[in-house]
């Protein structure tokens, strides 16, 4: 058949050849939101509806008007959402909506938008980098409240070359316990240690890599209007301190080696078996002399941190220092380091 005539309601006779017509503009959807919703979803952001079967690519859309306010009634708002023709779209048919956005929400919007991209995908496990950050914290205030599993993992708490990864949180959110002797019976039943390989890092590609993505992030503000950073200085300007710290290396290894700025002075840094000490890229890494008060409250003395009572502390001479809970140390530097004015 090269041609037929169709029209809406019109009967079909089995005479002819089965086939179907699809739209070849553009389809709206009316979608009820619910109302933790309401403000989170604005006009622009990015929709897409699954056709289902194995191997379909979902249709893409984006949100082209919200009402403006609440259905008393249903507790939802109206919107709409306009998606391309595609093979197996049929109007009329109720389809699944997952509402993407656009990445230039507000940290006000995140919690609501992240609650729904969590039920729409079924997500069971998120990993984040750090918990501290705000939109962490929301995060993980979400994730507990529908059952979803978080993983953190920060910077190791063993340095260099480790990664630390916990479960609901790390540093001082870690569930980790608190009693030393956990640790060492812990220790004991574990297998010997492997062979340490080091993780291969270079000041030149750290530098590189932190200069491409504060690159990034400056040129792309304009479009994230309500992205808001976790670092408490612009990175123009945290990158200006960094440079006027490298430009000083020269002038630093002078002062040591001639004026006695650091005593003793290692003039390049030493990693091999042990924490890294000497002169990088970053500075001048010190060491702790065996030397450390341990803060104790048996004594149930004020803290003054002006003024230490003698009573509060308890002196050790030792090569490994175990903080207790509650506790911290106070120590020395193998370093002594005349502060220029």
């Amino acid at each position: 058949m090269a041609q037929d005539a169709v029209e809406t309601g019109g009967g079909v006779y089995t005479d002819n050849a089965p086939f179907v017509v699809e739209a070849a503009g553009a389809y709206q959807i009316e979608l009820q939101l619910p109302e933790r919703l309401a403000q989170t979803v604005r006009p622009g952001m990015a929709v897409e509806i699954a056709l289902g079967g194995e191997g379909v690519a979902p249709v893409g859309g984006k949100i082209i008007a919200v009402a403006p306010s609440l259905d008393p009634a249903t507790r939802s708002v109206m919107a709409r959402a306009s998606i391309g023709g595609a093979p197996g779209v049929i109007a009329g048919r109720n389809v699944t909506v997952t509402i993407l956005g656009n990445g230039r929400g507000t940290l006000e919007e995140w919690p609501g938008h992240f609650a729904q991209l969590l039920q729409d995908h079924a997500i069971t496990d998120i990993m984040l980098f750090g918990d501290c950050r705000d939109h962490h914290r929301a995060a993980l205030e979400i994730c507990r409240e529908q059952g979803v599993t978080a993983y953190v993992f920060e910077e190791g708490y063993i340095r260099p070359d480790w990664v630390t990864m916990e479960l609901g949180g790390v540093n001082g959110y870690s569930t980790l316990s608190r009693d030393p002797a956990w640790y060492r019976a812990l220790a004991a039943q574990l297998p010997p240690i492997p062979e340490h390989r080091k993780v291969s890092s270079s000041f030149p590609r750290r530098a590189t890599e932190g200069f491409i993505y504060n690159a990034a992030d400056v040129l792309s503000r304009w479009r994230y209007p309500g992205w808001q950073n976790h670092r408490p200085w612009h990175p123009v300007v945290e990158g200006m301190g960094w440079a006027r710290k490298l430009n000083r290396r020269k002038e630093r290894r002078t002062q040591a080696l001639e004026h006695g700025m650091i005593e003793p002075f290692v003039e390049a840094q030493r990693r091999d078996g042990v924490i890294s000490y000497g002169l990088s890229s970053y500075g001048y890494d010190a060491r702790v002399a065996p030397e450390f008060k341990i803060f104790t409250n048996v004594n149930s003395s004020v803290v003054d941190p002006k003024a230490f009572d003698p009573d509060s502390f308890v002196d050790r001479e030792t090569d490994v220092c175990i903080i207790p809970p509650n506790s911290f140390a106070l120590a020395r530097t193998v370093e002594y380091f005349r502060v220029p004015e």
